[in-house]
Protein backbone atom coordinates (compact mmCIF):
# COMPACT_ATOMS: atom_id res chain seq x y z
CA UNK A 1 0.00 0.00 0.00
CA UNK A 2 1.13 3.39 -0.27
CA UNK A 3 1.92 3.99 3.45
CA UNK A 4 3.91 1.27 3.32
CA UNK A 5 6.43 1.42 0.39
CA UNK A 6 8.23 4.29 -0.93
CA UNK A 7 6.09 4.19 -4.07
CA UNK A 8 5.02 1.03 -5.74
CA UNK A 9 6.53 -2.37 -7.24
CA UNK A 10 6.21 -4.08 -10.44
CA UNK A 11 7.47 -7.77 -11.20
CA UNK A 12 11.46 -8.43 -11.01
CA UNK A 13 13.79 -9.19 -13.40
CA UNK A 14 17.50 -10.36 -13.90
CA UNK A 15 20.66 -8.78 -14.52
CA UNK A 16 20.77 -8.72 -18.16
CA UNK A 17 18.29 -10.95 -20.07
CA UNK A 18 18.42 -12.58 -23.44
CA UNK A 19 18.90 -11.03 -26.01
CA UNK A 20 15.84 -10.71 -29.07
CA UNK A 21 16.34 -11.99 -32.14
CA UNK A 22 15.05 -8.57 -33.50
CA UNK A 23 17.67 -6.88 -31.56
CA UNK A 24 20.00 -9.56 -32.49
CA UNK A 25 19.18 -9.03 -36.56
CA UNK A 26 19.45 -5.46 -35.97
CA UNK A 27 23.06 -5.59 -34.29
CA UNK A 28 24.06 -7.84 -37.18
CA UNK A 29 22.78 -4.81 -39.43
CA UNK A 30 25.10 -2.38 -37.93
CA UNK A 31 28.31 -4.34 -37.71
CA UNK A 32 27.94 -5.21 -40.97
CA UNK A 33 27.75 -1.49 -41.63
CA UNK A 34 30.08 -0.45 -39.76
CA UNK A 35 32.57 -3.11 -41.11
CA UNK A 36 31.99 -1.40 -44.40
CA UNK A 37 32.58 2.36 -43.20
CA UNK A 38 35.92 0.94 -41.58
CA UNK A 39 37.13 -0.81 -45.24
CA UNK A 40 37.13 3.30 -46.22
CA UNK A 41 37.24 5.69 -43.84
CA UNK A 42 39.12 5.92 -40.28
CA UNK A 43 37.85 4.57 -37.50
CA UNK A 44 37.52 6.70 -35.37
CA UNK A 45 35.53 9.11 -37.71
CA UNK A 46 33.70 6.00 -38.21
CA UNK A 47 33.23 5.35 -34.52
CA UNK A 48 32.18 9.33 -33.75
CA UNK A 49 29.01 9.29 -35.94
CA UNK A 50 28.38 5.90 -34.91
CA UNK A 51 27.83 7.06 -31.34
CA UNK A 52 26.40 10.47 -32.83
CA UNK A 53 24.07 8.79 -35.10
CA UNK A 54 22.71 6.94 -31.96
CA UNK A 55 22.61 10.12 -29.38
CA UNK A 56 19.54 11.47 -31.95
CA UNK A 57 17.95 7.86 -32.16
CA UNK A 58 18.11 7.92 -28.41
CA UNK A 59 16.74 11.81 -27.88
CA UNK A 60 13.83 10.49 -30.56
CA UNK A 61 12.69 7.77 -28.94
CA UNK A 62 12.64 9.78 -25.67
CA UNK A 63 11.75 12.94 -26.72
CA UNK A 64 14.75 15.06 -25.19
CA UNK A 65 16.33 18.05 -26.90
CA UNK A 66 19.26 18.63 -29.18
CA UNK A 67 21.42 20.32 -25.68
CA UNK A 68 20.82 16.65 -23.74
CA UNK A 69 24.02 14.94 -23.28
CA UNK A 70 24.41 11.31 -23.96
CA UNK A 71 26.96 9.18 -22.50
CA UNK A 72 27.92 5.84 -23.07
CA UNK A 73 28.96 2.76 -20.87
CA UNK A 74 30.00 -1.08 -20.48
CA UNK A 75 27.12 -0.96 -17.78
CA UNK A 76 24.69 1.10 -15.27
CA UNK A 77 27.50 -0.04 -12.96
CA UNK A 78 30.49 1.52 -15.06
CA UNK A 79 28.12 4.44 -15.17
CA UNK A 80 28.40 4.85 -11.68
CA UNK A 81 32.11 6.82 -12.37
CA UNK A 82 30.47 9.02 -14.49
CA UNK A 83 28.38 9.98 -11.49
CA UNK A 84 30.72 10.18 -9.05
CA UNK A 85 33.40 12.23 -11.21
CA UNK A 86 30.65 14.75 -11.64
CA UNK A 87 29.92 14.88 -8.25
CA UNK A 88 33.67 15.36 -7.25
CA UNK A 89 33.28 18.91 -9.58
CA UNK A 90 32.22 20.66 -6.68
CA UNK A 91 35.94 20.58 -4.95
CA UNK A 92 34.04 18.79 -1.99
CA UNK A 93 34.82 15.40 -0.83
CA UNK A 94 31.21 13.22 -2.22
CA UNK A 95 29.21 11.20 0.09
CA UNK A 96 27.61 8.38 -2.09
CA UNK A 97 24.27 7.80 -0.90
CA UNK A 98 22.83 4.91 -2.95
CA UNK A 99 19.74 2.99 -2.14
CA UNK A 100 19.68 -0.83 -1.07
CA UNK A 101 22.50 -2.20 -3.21
CA UNK A 102 20.73 -5.80 -3.21
CA UNK A 103 18.30 -4.19 -5.33
CA UNK A 104 20.55 -2.49 -7.90
CA UNK A 105 23.93 -4.17 -9.94
CA UNK A 106 26.09 -6.58 -7.82
CA UNK A 107 29.33 -4.16 -8.05
CA UNK A 108 27.40 -0.73 -7.41
CA UNK A 109 28.70 -0.59 -3.85
CA UNK A 110 32.54 -0.56 -5.21
CA UNK A 111 32.28 1.31 -7.98
CA UNK A 112 30.07 3.52 -6.23
CA UNK A 113 33.12 4.22 -4.37
CA UNK A 114 35.25 4.71 -7.21
CA UNK A 115 36.96 1.13 -7.18
CA UNK A 116 37.36 -1.67 -9.79
CA UNK A 117 34.25 -3.80 -9.34
CA UNK A 118 35.34 -6.64 -10.88
CA UNK A 119 39.10 -8.21 -11.73
CA UNK A 120 38.66 -7.43 -15.75
CA UNK A 121 38.21 -4.26 -17.04
CA UNK A 122 35.34 -3.58 -20.34
CA UNK A 123 38.65 -3.19 -22.62
CA UNK A 124 40.00 -6.79 -20.86
CA UNK A 125 42.87 -5.01 -18.76
CA UNK A 126 43.67 -7.06 -15.65
CA UNK A 127 42.94 -5.12 -12.59
CA UNK A 128 42.75 -5.51 -8.58
CA UNK A 129 38.96 -5.77 -7.64
CA UNK A 130 38.04 -3.37 -5.01
CA UNK A 131 41.35 -1.39 -5.53
CA UNK A 132 40.88 2.14 -6.67
CA UNK A 133 40.41 3.56 -9.91
CA UNK A 134 43.37 6.18 -11.25
CA UNK A 135 42.04 9.66 -10.32
CA UNK A 136 39.66 8.91 -7.65
CA UNK A 137 40.66 9.61 -4.27
CA UNK A 138 39.62 7.18 -2.06
CA UNK A 139 40.00 9.53 1.22
CA UNK A 140 36.96 12.03 -0.72
CA UNK A 141 34.09 9.15 -1.46
CA UNK A 142 32.03 7.56 1.17
CA UNK A 143 29.28 5.81 0.75
CA UNK A 144 26.22 5.30 2.69
CA UNK A 145 23.95 2.74 1.69
CA UNK A 146 20.27 3.80 2.77
CA UNK A 147 18.08 0.25 3.39
CA UNK A 148 14.61 0.21 1.46
CA UNK A 149 13.81 -3.11 3.66
CA UNK A 150 13.77 -4.61 7.16
CA UNK A 151 15.05 -7.54 7.70
CA UNK A 152 12.65 -9.92 7.44
CA UNK A 153 12.13 -7.83 3.65
CA UNK A 154 9.04 -5.62 4.24
CA UNK A 155 9.52 -2.23 2.48
CA UNK A 156 10.10 0.95 4.91
CA UNK A 157 7.49 3.23 5.35
CA UNK A 158 7.32 6.39 3.30
CA UNK A 159 7.52 8.60 5.88
CA UNK A 160 10.23 6.67 8.07
CA UNK A 161 12.19 6.23 4.62
CA UNK A 162 12.08 9.80 3.79
CA UNK A 163 13.46 10.89 7.19
CA UNK A 164 16.09 8.22 6.92
CA UNK A 165 17.25 9.71 3.75
CA UNK A 166 16.75 13.31 4.78
CA UNK A 167 19.06 12.81 7.73
CA UNK A 168 21.59 11.24 5.64
CA UNK A 169 22.23 14.19 3.50
CA UNK A 170 22.07 16.59 6.79
CA UNK A 171 24.51 14.58 7.84
CA UNK A 172 27.01 14.99 4.95
CA UNK A 173 26.50 18.51 4.73
CA UNK A 174 27.35 19.17 8.03
CA UNK A 175 30.38 16.91 7.54
CA UNK A 176 31.13 19.40 4.75
CA UNK A 177 30.55 16.47 1.99
CA UNK A 178 28.90 16.67 -1.53
CA UNK A 179 25.63 14.06 -1.85
CA UNK A 180 25.51 12.46 -4.88
CA UNK A 181 21.76 10.99 -3.74
CA UNK A 182 20.70 8.10 -5.82
CA UNK A 183 17.16 7.66 -7.33
CA UNK A 184 16.02 4.17 -7.68
CA UNK A 185 13.59 3.70 -10.76
CA UNK A 186 12.18 0.09 -10.90
CA UNK A 187 14.95 -2.06 -8.57
CA UNK A 188 15.28 -5.54 -9.39
CA UNK A 189 12.38 -5.84 -7.58
CA UNK A 190 10.40 -2.89 -9.27
CA UNK A 191 10.51 -0.64 -6.58
CA UNK A 192 11.04 2.97 -7.03
CA UNK A 193 12.39 5.10 -4.57
CA UNK A 194 12.26 8.16 -3.63
CA UNK A 195 8.87 8.91 -5.06
CA UNK A 196 9.09 11.66 -7.19
CA UNK A 197 7.38 14.13 -4.39
CA UNK A 198 9.76 12.86 -1.99
CA UNK A 199 12.78 14.16 -4.51
CA UNK A 200 11.05 17.60 -4.86
CA UNK A 201 11.35 17.89 -1.09
CA UNK A 202 14.57 16.94 -0.95
CA UNK A 203 15.46 19.28 -3.65
CA UNK A 204 13.09 22.21 -1.81
CA UNK A 205 14.90 21.80 1.17
CA UNK A 206 18.40 21.18 0.00
CA UNK A 207 18.40 23.03 -3.28
CA UNK A 208 21.57 23.09 -5.37
CA UNK A 209 23.72 21.53 -2.23
CA UNK A 210 23.02 17.84 -4.34
CA UNK A 211 23.76 16.13 -7.07
CA UNK A 212 21.47 13.50 -8.05
CA UNK A 213 21.54 10.07 -10.03
CA UNK A 214 18.81 7.77 -11.09
CA UNK A 215 18.84 4.32 -11.49
CA UNK A 216 16.91 3.72 -14.48
CA UNK A 217 18.58 0.56 -15.58
CA UNK A 218 15.52 -2.11 -15.92
CA UNK A 219 14.49 0.74 -19.05
CA UNK A 220 11.15 0.54 -17.68
CA UNK A 221 10.92 3.85 -17.32
CA UNK A 222 8.60 6.56 -19.36
CA UNK A 223 9.47 9.41 -21.74
CA UNK A 224 7.86 11.75 -19.28
CA UNK A 225 9.37 10.45 -15.96
CA UNK A 226 13.09 11.03 -17.52
CA UNK A 227 12.20 14.17 -18.50
CA UNK A 228 10.63 15.03 -15.27
CA UNK A 229 13.98 13.62 -13.65
CA UNK A 230 16.33 15.91 -16.21
CA UNK A 231 13.78 18.50 -15.31
CA UNK A 232 15.24 18.65 -11.33
CA UNK A 233 18.93 18.30 -12.14
CA UNK A 234 19.62 14.40 -12.02
CA UNK A 235 21.61 12.14 -14.51
CA UNK A 236 19.59 9.71 -15.38
CA UNK A 237 21.14 5.83 -16.47
CA UNK A 238 19.38 2.98 -18.64
CA UNK A 239 20.38 0.19 -19.85
CA UNK A 240 19.71 -2.00 -22.81
CA UNK A 241 20.00 -5.42 -21.75
CA UNK A 242 17.15 -6.01 -19.68
CA UNK A 243 13.51 -4.43 -20.90
CA UNK A 244 14.33 -3.67 -24.34
CA UNK A 245 16.29 -6.78 -24.65
CA UNK A 246 19.06 -5.57 -26.08
CA UNK A 247 22.24 -7.50 -25.86
CA UNK A 248 24.48 -7.34 -22.40
CA UNK A 249 26.96 -4.08 -21.72
CA UNK A 250 25.16 -1.84 -23.29
CA UNK A 251 24.40 1.47 -21.28
CA UNK A 252 23.98 5.36 -21.72
CA UNK A 253 23.71 8.24 -19.18
CA UNK A 254 21.49 11.20 -19.82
Amino acid sequence: SAGTCPLHTSPSTTTASTIGADAYHQIEAVHFTLREQLAIRPEQAVYAEFLEAARMRIRALYGLDAQTAIAFGPSGTDLEYLALALALRSGQPVCNLVVEVDEVGSGCQLSQAGRYFAPRTALGHAVEKGAPLPGFDPDRIRVETLRMRGDTGPLQPVRAYARMLDDAIAGALSRGERPLVHVIHRSKTGIIAPSLDGLDAILSRFACRIEGAVDACQGRISPEAITGYLARGAMVFVTGSKFFGGPPFSAFAL
